[in-house]
C-alpha cells in the first residue's frame, strides 16, 4: 500500500503549503508597511534639505565665500538640518577660508 503514504504526504504538504502561504502574505504585509513608512520618512527628509545649501554646493569656492559675506544667515540654514552633508560642506569652507588667508 505505498499510495497511500503518498497521498498521506500530499495532504501533509498542502497543509505545509497553506501554513507557508500565509507566513508570506504577512511578511509581505510588513514589508509593505516597513517601504510606506521609510518613503514617508524620505519624503521629510527631502524638505528638511532647503535649497540653499543644495545650490552653496554647487557653486564654486570663490562664490560660495563671497554669498557668505552678503548672507551671513546662509550659513544658519544650512546648519538646521543635520546632513552628512552639511559638515562637509563646512570643512570645505574652512580649508577654502585658510587658502586665502
Amino acid at each position: 500500500g505505498g499510495g497511500h503514504d503518498q497521498a498521506k504526504l500530499l495532504l501533509e504538504l498542502q497543509k505545509e503549503n497553506r501554513e507557508l502561504r500565509v507566513q508570506l502574505a504577512k511578511q509581505q504585509q510588513k514589508l509593505l508597511t516597513i517601504q510606506a513608512e521609510t518613503l514617508a520618512a524620505a519624503n521629510n527628509n527631502k524638505i528638511c534639505q532647503t535649497p540653499p545649501s543644495i545650490s552653496s554646493l554647487m557653486t564654486p569656492p570663490s562664490a560660495l565665500t563671497a554669498q557668505q559675506k552678503k548672507k551671513p544667515r546662509h550659513s544658519l540654514l544650512s546648519g538646521t538640518c543635520f546632513t552628512p552633508e552639511s559638515t562637509k560642506k563646512g570643512k570645505a569652507e574652512e580649508a577654502v577660508k585658510e587658502l586665502q588667508l
